[in-house]
C-alpha cells in the first residue's frame, strides 16, 4: 500500500510540474489552466507583436523593460502609446505600425515595394519569391512608422500602382487599396 502511494504521489509531482517545464510556461496551456495558444498570436515566442500586450502576454511584452521603462519614466510598453523611451525594437506593441496591402487591380504582383519618403531606393521586393494574387492581401509591420512610399508590379517589372506619401502610425493598422 505504502509503494502505491507513493508511486501516485510521485505521479502527481510529476504532472503538476509539466506547467513549469518550460522556465515556468507551458507546455499545454489549456491543460494549466492557461489560454490556449492563437495561431497568428503566438504568445510565448519572444516577440512583443502588435496584437500582444504586457497584459496579454506577459511572456514577450515585459512591462518595465527598456531604457528607463517603468522606472519613474512615466513610459508603460503595451499602453499603445509610443512614449519617448520606447523604440519599435524595445516595445513593438507600441511602436510598429501595420501596412496591409489590399490587391484589387486584377493583376497578379509579383513585386511589392515600399521606401521611406523623401528617397528614392526602393529597397528589397516585400514578397520575396511569393506573389500577391487579385482579391487577397499582404500584411506586413513597418518598425519605423511614418511617411512611407509604395509600388505594386505585375510580372517583368511591369507597374500596377504606387501611392505616395502614406503615413503609418504605431498601433494602427494602414491600408492600401491597390486598383
Amino acid at each position: 500500500m505504502t509503494r502505491l502511494v507513493s508511486l501516485f504521489l510521485v505521479i502527481s509531482a510529476f504532472m503538476v510540474s509539466g506547467c513549469a517545464s518550460n522556465g515556468g510556461g507551458c507546455e499545454d496551456p489549456a491543460s494549466c489552466g492557461g489560454p490556449s495558444p492563437d495561431a497568428r498570436n503566438p504568445c510565448g515566442d519572444g516577440v512583443c507583436e502588435s496584437t500582444e500586450t504586457p497584459q496579454s502576454c506577459p511572456a514577450d511584452c515585459h512591462m518595465g523593460s527598456g531604457s528607463g521603462s517603468g522606472s519613474g519614466s512615466g513610459s508603460t510598453c503595451g499602453n499603445g502609446t509610443c512614449e519617448a523611451t520606447e523604440t519599435s525594437t524595445s516595445c513593438p506593441a507600441d511602436c510598429t505600425g501595420v501596412v496591409d496591402f489590399d490587391n484589387y487591380s486584377g493583376k497578379v504582383i509579383y513585386y511589392l515595394y515600399a521606401w521611406p519618403c523623401g528617397t528614392t531606393n526602393k529597397g528589397t521586393d516585400l514578397l520575396g519569391n511569393n506573389t500577391l494574387a487579385s482579391g487577397y492581401y499582404y500584411e506586413i509591420p513597418m518598425a519605423n512608422p511614418g511617411c512611407w512610399n509604395f509600388e505594386a508590379d505585375a510580372a517583368g517589372s511591369v507597374y500596377i500602382n504606387s501611392y505616395y506619401g502614406a503615413t503609418v502610425v504605431p498601433h494602427q493598422k494602414y491600408t492600401w487599396n491597390i486598383y
